[in-house]
Order: structure tokens, then sequence, then C-alpha cells
């Protein structure tokens, strides 16, 4: 794995994708130190297919042009997982602002408050992915425990996948990771304790949401009904009973992993 990429004069992105860790545009010769040089014909770098690597710095002493989202783009990839924390947070507050600002006829609460129901989920789900997905990508010794784990959840028995996710590193396989990522049911207790647990040595219990997410199931398979065909009555008091329990778990999730960061920063 390359760390450090100095391109020496100007990079144009005319198709695909400049995938990188960091990108920095107008950096003198200072920023060679330690970083491979790469001295493009007549200073001009040009990326016609996807290109580059999440867990690479690329510094380029001139500008960085793209030809625009559907022809041509650069993609930084480093992540903070506070902003992920922030996110979630702003989130739950856009939520609880529906709830107490939205005039709601009385015979649509019971559907309104079950959908606030599911977006808490939504919230907490999407804080799971963009934790796990972020943070391995951050850190490539990460990204390889979890890819020599060979966890089923990731690979589906699937073999195409599984060979290109345990064969040579590139960026092909970066971002099929980052694709079965994506599909991962992040309310599936099991899968999110097995993610934690192999990428961080962090336990994330879910299981204490097991009636909510039941709750959760009927909503969105039966339209808020029970298997038996029992309808489901909601309140503001049940969301914000939801919004509680969710907190603490990803409050305990944020704290952990800000440990977990600190740690790796001084070994």
């Amino acid at each position: 794995m390359i760390d450090k990429i100095y391109i020496d004069g100007t990079v144009v992105v005319e198709h695909g994708i400049f995938y990188t860790k960091n990108l920095l545009a107008g950096c003198n010769e200072s920023y060679k130190e330690n970083a491979i040089v790469i001295s493009p014909p007549d200073e001009i770098f040009k990326i016609t297919e996807n290109y580059g690597s999440i867990f690479t710095e690329y510094y380029i002493k001139g500008d960085v042009a793209c030809y625009g989202i559907d022809d041509g783009n650069a993609y930084a990839f480093s992540r903070e997982h506070e902003y992920t924390h922030n996110s979630y947070k702003n989130n739950i507050r856009l939520i609880k602002r529906l709830i107490d600002e939205a005039n709601i006829p009385e015979d649509l609460k019971n559907i309104f408050f079950q959908q606030q129901f599911i977006s808490v989920f939504g919230a907490l789900e999407y804080f799971l992915f963009d934790t796990f997905m972020g943070q391995v990508c951050n850190n490539y010794d990460i990204y390889q425990k979890v890819l020599s784990s060979q966890l089923d959840c990731l690979e589906h028995h699937n073999r195409e996948i599984r060979n290109k996710l345990r064969g040579e590193h590139n960026l092909e396989q970066e971002l099929l990771f980052i694709e079965q990522t994506k599909n991962i049911v992040y309310h599936n207790t099991k899968s999110v304790s097995l993610l934690f647990s192999t990428a961080f040595d962090m336990s994330v219990d879910l299981n204490i949401l097991d009636n909510e997410i039941k709750t959760r199931n009927d909503i969105v398979h039966r339209f808020g009904h029970t298997k038996k065909g029992e309808e489901i009555c909601f309140i503001k008091d049940n969301v914000l009973f939801l919004i509680a329990k969710v907190n603490n778990i990803v409050e305990k999730i944020a704290k952990e992993m800000k440990a977990t960061l600190v740690k790796g920063m001084t070994e």
C-alpha cells in the first residue's frame, strides 16, 4: 500500500472517480518528502477511469479539474467519527422537531408516529453503517483485519465476491468492500455485533432493542399490524422512548470509538 503520492502537475479527471484518503492541491515541493513522486507529461495527469486508493494521500502541485459528477469527479474518503456522531444527533433533532411542530389530524397520528418510529431506526442504522464503513476505510490495518476474518455477512457465500475480497489489494477490492458494507442490514443484531467486535474489539449489543425491532418489522412489512393481524397503536411517547434507548446505544459506541481512535494514534 502507498501512503503518499505527490503529482508534479495538474490533475484532470475526465472520466471515472479519483479516490483518495485526502487530497490537497497547490502543494510545493516540500510535500515530496516521504512520498512517491509522479511526473506526468506536460505536467498534466489525466484520469480516464476509476483511479487511486481510499488509503492514499495525494498532494498535487497544481490544481484538480473535474469534468463533473457524470463524467469525472474526485472523492476524499477520510472520515472523522465525530462527523458521523454529530450527523446522528442532528437527524434525531429533526425527528423530534417534526413530532413537536407537525399539525397532524387525529385520525392520522397513529400512522404518523409509526413513521417517526421507523425514522429513529433509520438514524441508528445509518450511524452504525457510517461508523463501521467510515472507520474501517480510515485505517488500512483494520481493513485488512476485517477482510482476513472472512465474514459471511460480507462475502455472502459468493465465490466471485469472496475471491476478490480475499485477493490482491487494489481499488476494485476497496470499492467492492464498501458496496458490501452498504448491503448489510444494520438492525441485524448478530451482524452488527460481529462487525464491531471484529473491526474494533468493541461490544455492540442491540438485543435490548429486540421488542422494538419486532415492532419496526410489523410497521415496515405489515403496515402497522402484528403477524396475528392486530393493529399497533402508537403515541408520541412510543417514539420518545425508542429515541432514549437508541441514544444510549449511540453514545456508548461514540465514547468507545473515541477511546479506540485515541489509543490507535498513540501506539
